[in-house]
């Protein structure tokens, strides 16, 4: 129970934020990760086990949006992730 107190003070004084923040951040990675991937393979564009290795691994949500600008006009994974 004190446990409980000690992070609803917490949360109150604004460490909550921190957490709110990083979940946002995760779910906004996670969702650009899963567009990329449903729109390589909506365009017929095999997605090999590195590739998706190397999306996975991604953490930068500027990286994921140009190559998911990419992979609408591009024709071939080098052209998408070069």
């Amino acid at each position: 129970m004190l446990g409980l107190l000690a992070f609803m003070a917490g949360y109150k004084e604004g460490y909550g934020e921190n957490y709110k923040e990083e979940y946002e951040d995760r779910a906004r990675l996670a969702g650009m990760k899963c567009v990329l991937t449903c729109l390589l393979t909506e365009r017929g564009i095999e997605v090999p086990d590195d590739v998706r290795e190397r999306i996975d691994a991604c953490t930068e949500v500027d990286h994921l949006v140009a190559w998911t600008v990419r992979a609408n006009a591009g024709r071939s994974l080098q052209q998408i992730f070069s």
